[in-house]
């Protein structure tokens, strides 16, 4: 008996910024009476200070042109750290306007320069120009430490590390964000401690290090909870419930993808109630809930056709196929994953592409379809190998292991799921360890050695993957099988009723 995965690793749902109409300059927010502001400020959230930033370098250029508003925005810049302070107890804007009350023209100048690399350094990793970007923000990093300005220099740290993130230099993105951290630490502002936690539980997620992964996002969320940033919280939870999972807490993970759903809903934002939404489904895809799947999934589809955004499209549809999929409704499940694939190649997400390839030929596979197998497993191979994704890659070994014994060539099929299961176990993902295992007991098998099909099986039943009981029911039966051909009979028979009880 044969349960296999639907969906393999940690996916992390890359979700669009969906932009609206044009805006006025950020800082007009404070151009209010006296009696608004504090609300103003209150309700800003995380876009308080970048607003705050603005209102500061447009005060800094009308002092150097001397320019008659001048004094209208230094009293402004006032207003808003007095009322800073009286509504948030922070002191972002009071700091800042004492650190430049004794600066130079050159001195201005340069911190104007500096929020423009910095601006632009954004840019340019909005527009993918990742180089520059590092190039850029390195540039207002050098500038900010040279005036003492200490928080934006943290911030500029910040951004080098987020465009390495988005290039997929994790390696080199966990370099820079330990030294964000390190330096919003010194900063003791809990927001921006928060922020980098968050991030760099993100990127030990991309490296593989889900243990680390963990400690990081279980102390973001503490840190978020006492700050009230209900959104940021939904992020970070979405985070910790993907590494729950491969942890192997399931219900813990099903918990916190619950709620990060609820505070997203409740805070009104769509993006976040789209990443809550899209992983919930794949969680209870995983964990064999195919009802509760497309329930939540058909949420998340709306938010996605609504924006437009093929990319999130894509993630949703593959979820919606597999779900179809655990439902034995293969024909929809098929339509879904072509829809994916679709949407991906149309806005060239090559990952999402991977993604989707992989599920249809996982699929053809389970349909013991070697003709529609191969071609979409073989691309999956090699664009997981072009990516360095191992997860997917490793999977992608694992099904066409299974093709070539569907296509009678053992030998190939025993090189191929020996390779992914030395690769599996050195990721350390259990659920690749347990596929490899349960298709290298199936070749034990079908040669008639009881004795290597028990250790796979045996291994398979170990690896202690998260997922549905059909699952563990599945390695119980062959396991017992096994070794009831070695003549093993009383462990077989533990084994038989160990499933059966599960099942009932």
């Amino acid at each position: 008996m044969r349960q296999r995965s639907i969906l393999v690793g940690l996916g992390i749902v890359a979700v669009a910024c969906w932009s609206g109409p044009a805006r006025a300059q950020a800082w007009t927010r404070f151009a209010v009476a006296d009696s608004v502001l504090p609300n103003v400020i209150r309700s800003g959230g995380t876009g308080y200070e970048p607003a705050w930033n603005a209102l500061r370098v447009a005060a800094l250029r009308l002092r150097l042109a001397h320019a008659d508003s001048a004094a209208a925005f230094d009293a402004m810049a006032e207003r808003v750290a007095r009322a800073e302070t009286a509504t948030l107890g922070s002191t972002i804007a009071r700091d800042a306007i004492a650190l430049s009350k004794s600066w130079s023209d050159a001195e201005r100048r340069a911190r104007i320069r500096a929020a423009m690399a910095e601006s632009l350094g954004a840019a340019a990793t909005g527009g993918r120009e990742f180089t520059q970007a590092d190039s850029l923000y390195r540039e207002a990093l050098v500038l900010y430490q040279g005036l003492g300005e200490r928080r934006r220099a943290a911030w500029a740290m910040g951004g080098r590390g987020q465009a390495a993130y988005n290039s997929d230099d994790y390696v080199r993105a966990d370099s820079l964000y330990v030294l964000a951290l390190a330096a919003r630490r010194t900063l003791g502002d809990p927001r921006m401690i928060g922020a980098s936690l968050n991030s760099l539980g993100t990127i030990r997620i991309r490296l593989h290090r889900v243990a680390e992964a963990y400690s990081f996002l279980v102390a973001a969320s503490s840190i978020r909870r006492q700050t009230g940033e209900r959104g940021s919280l939904a992020s970070t939870l979405n985070s910790l419930a993907l590494v729950q999972e491969s942890l192997g807490h399931p219900d813990s993970a099903r918990a916190a993808f619950a709620e990060a759903l609820d505070l997203a809903s409740a805070a009104g934002d769509s993006a976040r109630v789209f990443e809550a939404a899209s992983h919930l489904a794949r969680h209870l895809v995983l964990n064999g809930d195919a009802a509760g799947a497309l329930r939540v999934g058909g949420r998340a589809l709306a938010i996605a056709n609504g924006a437009g955004d093929a990319a999130s499209i894509a993630h949703v549809e593959e979820q919606l196929g597999a779900a179809r999929a655990l439902q034995g409704r293969f024909r929809e499940s098929a339509e879904h994953f072509s829809i994916a694939l679709e949407m991906a190649r149309s806005v060239g997400d090559v990952r999402a592409e991977l993604s989707a390839v992989l599920q249809l030929g996982r699929q053809a596979v389970e349909l013991e379809d070697p003709r529609q197998a191969r071609a979409p497993l073989e691309r999956a191979a090699w664009i997981a190998d072009s990516l360095r994704d191992a997860p997917a890659g490793i999977s992608a070994l694992d099904n066409l292991a299974i093709l070539s014994r569907l296509e009678g060539d053992s030998t190939r099929a025993a090189s191929l799921a020996r390779r992914a299961l030395a690769e599996a176990g050195a990721t350390g993902d259990s659920l690749l360890v347990h596929d490899a295992a349960v298709t290298l007991g199936q070749l034990a098998a079908d040669r008639g050695d009881d004795t290597a099909a028990a250790a796979g099986y045996r291994r398979a039943r170990d690896a202690h993957a998260p997922g549905a009981a059909d699952r563990i029911i599945g390695d119980e039966i062959n396991l017992a099988a096994a070794l009831a051909h070695l003549g093993q009979l009383d462990d077989a028979a533990s084994g038989f009723e160990a499933a059966r009880r599960l099942a009932e």
